[in-house]
């Protein structure tokens, strides 16, 4: 039975050893490439078949023997793809050959260079960095070798840093920290002499420190008429660098511990600011700032004192009341527009609460619109903090 076994075997065995693969086992990544083996004269199979076990998968080509040679052609899909492949040469008697190739990269043409970086907006102070990857890559998109040298250079306001770094698992990589100057860097990154668009890097300023409030006017009287402004001290982060133009602040006015307005003031060269109308009655104002919950201002107090005059009031006939003439601190009529409340009480009752605005320094009002019932009526008149009290008496 063994000798049986081996009279079988043995003619097989004689075959394979007779077959030559004849293509160098080791290529570059190309576009074409055949495969050949040698086979021996007196092989009586003329179809064989070749079985690739490559990264992608398993592959069976086809081919005919002529004059003592096979060639099989690769597919573009396999050529132009490095990695190892196990080849297995069989015919209709079984395995033939069994040989290993390998493709390798082209590293003789200029190779491209693949790069990638992020984030693109980072933090100043030394612990924020943005991450650059780059790839040395043939004509067909396979990586260089392990250990091709990647070159990566960061440049910032004229210095440079360039590190210089071995591919590993097909990629190098680096970490580029930040500076502690707000401003914009570059990065470029290229390997054997392939350069690749540079990076566009921006440090922005850390989170703002605690700031001051200040204020600006002309005078200091709740006139209702000029604009007080409130404007910040330079705000910056701690490594001296302005917050960036655009930033918001926001602004808080407190009048008895209780929020009257809130507004936003935009940075603009580190400064922010906002305007406020004077008032017409005298007040102290709180106003505090903050960014967000990073940073707050320390507070101003913004008093203005006693502008508006004390004035007369008048019945003229039975309905029309007539205010004024009304001045203001410098004894200048008060502008036009200033509001006089007037109450208009019975029996100590309120019946109606009207304004009046001023014009020319005067008040006027009109009692008969107000569809008054026919009696006697006390009229509290308050212009800013000055109030006037007459009776008048609707028939």
């Amino acid at each position: 039975m063994r000798l049986l076994w081996l009279t079988i075997l043995l003619p097989t065995l004689m075959q394979a050893q007779q077959i030559q693969f004849a293509t160098n086992p080791t290529q570059m990544a190309s576009h074409h490439m055949i495969l050949e083996y040698q086979l021996p004269e007196n092989l009586k199979e003329k179809t064989l078949k070749l079985t690739l076990l490559h990264n992608y998968g398993l592959l069976q080509l086809n081919a005919a023997a002529k004059e003592c040679a096979v060639a099989f052609e690769l597919p573009q899909s396999i050529s132009s793809n490095a990695g190892a492949i196990t080849l297995q040469l069989n015919g209709q008697s079984g395995l033939l050959a069994e040989n290993k190739f390998t493709i390798i990269p082209d590293t003789i043409k200029l190779p491209l260079m693949e790069a990638y970086s992020g984030p693109k907006q980072i933090l100043t102070g030394g612990k924020d960095y943005t991450a650059v990857v780059g790839t040395t890559l043939d004509s067909m998109d396979n990586p260089w070798p392990e250990k091709t040298p990647v070159d990566f250079n960061y440049t910032y306001k004229g210095k440079q840093k360039r590190e210089l770094v071995a591919s590993k698992s097909l990629y190098a990589y680096q970490r580029f920290f930040s500076d502690n100057q707000s401003g914009n860097a570059t990065i470029t990154v290229f390997s054997q002499e392939a350069p690749h668009q540079e990076f566009d890097l921006t440090l922005y300023p850390n989170f703002p420190e605690s700031f001051d409030l200040f204020e600006e006017r002309d005078h200091d009287f709740a006139d209702g008429k000029q604009v007080a402004e409130v404007y910040t001290s330079p705000i910056k982060d701690r490594y001296n660098n302005f917050i960036s133009d655009g930033t918001l602040v926001h602004f808080t006015v407190y009048e008895n511990n209780r929020i009257i307005t809130q507004a936003n003031g935009e940075i603009i060269r580190g400064v922010a600011s906002i305007n406020l109308p004077a008032p017409i009655k005298p007040i102290t104002w709180k106003v505090e700032a903050r960014i967000n919950n990073f940073s707050v201002s320390t507070p101003v107090l913004v008093t203005f004192k006693k502008s508006i005059q004390g004035y007369k009031a008048k019945m003229i006939g039975n309905h029309q009341l007539q205010a004024g003439p009304i001045k203001g601190f410098n004894k200048q009529l008060v502008a036009d527009h200033t509001p006089v409340e007037i109450q208009i009480m019975q029996n100590g009752f309120l019946q109606q609460n009207v304004i009046a605005f001023t014009k020319g320094g005067m008040a006027h009002l009109d009692l008969e619109r107000l569809d008054l019932e026919p009696c006697e009526y006390t009229l509290i008149l308050n212009c800013g903090d000055q109030k006037t009290i007459l009776t008048a008496v609707i028939r």
